[in-house]
């Protein structure tokens, strides 16, 4: 699993969720409390309307550590000959800066798929 590195005593933190490809999605994102099954956030979203799909985590920062993300996205390509390749991103932001991102790409059978990306948030020490 990735690991991402913040500060526990900066600014507030930030997760994003980015699609590429002629593809429709939608996704669930969940934060779980650490070393455990607890959910302490979630959301969900989509790429066919204008949100953006950035979402503010639970603060103050350092209430964040060791916390685990899951992403879990349902997609379909509309265009597996023009356009075969995916990739689905979550990026972590503090203060409005890119920390780091996890990326889970493939091609684009024709079908739903799935998408899983798993993401740790530990303390810059």
């Amino acid at each position: 699993m990735k690991e991402i590195k913040f500060n526990p005593n900066g600014a507030d933190l930030q997760a994003r969720v980015l699609f590429k490809g002629l593809i429709v999605a939608g996704y669930s994102l969940r934060l779980y409390e650490r070393d455990s099954n607890r959910i302490v956030m979630r959301r969900s979203g989509n790429n066919v309307n204008p949100d953006l799909n950035i979402h503010d985590l639970p603060s103050p920062a350092r209430d964040n550590v060791g916390r685990v993300f899951r992403l879990l996205t349902d997609l379909r390509g509309f265009d597996p000959v023009e356009s075969p390749r995916y990739k689905v991103v979550l990026e972590i932001y503090q203060g409005g800066i890119l920390l780091g991102e996890e990326t889970e790409e493939g091609l684009i059978t024709g079908g739903v798929q799935e998408s899983r990306i798993n993401l740790k948030l530990i303390a810059n020490t």
